[in-house]
């Protein structure tokens, strides 16, 4: 019962916030991208900055506010270039000796000997002074398949290290505002920038509110009893997801098999929640809808390290078949009429849950409120209509795809 005091005098506090929050919701980077997408938005704006040649008009002040953040003293700024994609490495900051790596990973998982390959392909170049960056939200290790024998140098730690959206990025944010002071409009787009890192990574409380909840926690004995909530929350974080997985499943078994096929599973949960590394995030509930040219149309509800999705996939033999991208390309192109993103590996296309709910960030209302018994039945209720609709839909697309192909005569000459 005391515990529930303390909840309820922070609950007190968050109102007494709220409307200060709601009137710097508005965000353009909100409203014209997906706030994970980690190509089309944040390696293309910090790109942007870090550019000698970038819009912004500072030269190489922003990239040198980031060189210092990352206590590289000695790089030369002499005929510095700055690249997006070169190779397939999101951002390299070379000059005619040195290069950096910045893996940015928010969203795509880590392919299998990619940081190596990076590291081979500058090293051939002619580079032996060689740094990778690998940039995640809140500073997690990459899979070992994507370091592959990288380790092995002797050099190693020197060559490689983690950096985060939350703490490295909103640092160097946070210098780049200071360098914008004079110019209003780079500063403001800054800040609305600043603030996007700061709702992806959890940190959206300001400083006045999180002083009045130290000091509320400081009296008497609430520090034992905010300990005790620390102290579990994992366990609130593995409990919210797997009774959404349970209650979810519950609803489809009543009209779908659920497939074994990387379907969730307290192993599964435990590796997402309480390991920080060899992680297996790809998880979550797969049914057949139907067939195509052989293989088996699936709908996949998956969880990732984003906002959870569901799409059309398609399995062959116990497998998912991602490398007929020919034979699939005429059907992703109907249901991307119908699709929030568009066919990739493993995808013909796709939703995110909606409203979005995120269990790797664990940090928005709509996600934690699910532990909520009643909160959770309703949000499966709204949402379990939405995947039906795209399951007509798929089944749909996927018979207007076979009777075009068997209606279809080739000429003969």
């Amino acid at each position: 019962m005391q515990l529930q005091v303390l909840f309820d005098k922070v609950g007190i506090i968050d109102f007494q916030y709220k409307k200060t929050k709601q009137k710097g919701k508005f965000n353009i980077f909100n409203l014209l991208s997906r706030k994970f997408d980690e190509v089309n938005l944040h390696s293309k704006f910090i790109y942007e900055l870090l550019s000698p040649d970038g819009s912004h008009g500072c030269g190489t002040a922003f990239l040198e506010k980031l060189l210092s953040i990352l206590q590289i003293n000695d790089f030369d700024l002499t005929e510095v270039e700055v690249h997006r994609e070169y190779r397939k490495i999101d951002l390299l900051i070379k000059n005619k000796k040195q290069a950096i790596v910045i893996e940015n990973k928010l969203w795509a998982i880590d392919q299998p000997g990619q940081l190596e390959r990076y590291y081979n392909l500058l090293f051939h170049e002619g580079y032996r002074d060689i740094k990778i960056y690998y940039l995640s939200i809140d500073g997690k290790d990459p899979e070992p398949h994507s370091i592959g024998n990288l380790h092995l140098l002797e050099n190693w730690d020197d060559l490689f290290s983690l950096i985060s959206y939350e703490l490295t990025i909103e640092q160097w944010l946070e210098s780049c505002i200071k360098e914008a002071y004079e110019r209003p409009a780079l500063r403001e787009t800054l800040i609305q920038y600043r603030l996007l890192i700061q709702e992806i990574s959890g940190k959206t409380m300001n400083k006045e509110e999180m002083h009045e909840i130290v000091a509320l926690i400081a009296k008497e004995d609430n520090v034992i009893k905010a300990k005790k909530v620390a102290e579990n929350w994992n366990h609130v974080r593995w409990f919210t997801e797997w009774y959404f997985w349970k209650d979810l499943e519950k609803v489809i078994q009543s009209e779908f098999d659920i497939l074994d096929l990387q379907k969730y599973s307290v192993d599964k949960l435990d590796r997402a929640v309480h390991y920080n590394r060899n992680k297996d995030l790809w998880y979550g509930i797969m049914f057949k809808i139907g067939e195509f040219d052989g293989d088996d149309a699936c709908l996949f509800i998956e969880r990732g390290d984003g906002n959870v999705y569901y799409g059309l996939t398609m399995l062959r033999t116990d497998s998912r078949n991602f490398n007929s991208e020919q034979k699939y390309s005429a059907l992703a192109l109907n249901v991307k009429e119908f699709s929030e993103w568009e066919s990739a590996d493993h995808w013909i296309g796709g939703n995110y849950c909606s409203p979005k709910i995120n269990f790797n960030s664990f940090s928005d209302d709509v996600t934690l409120k699910l532990l909520n018994d009643d909160y959770r039945q309703n949000y499966i209720n709204q949402l379990w209509p939405l995947i039906k609709e795209f399951v007509a839909n798929s089944m749909e697309a996927i018979n207007k795809e076979v009777e075009r192909t068997i209606n279809y005569e080739p000429k003969n000459g």
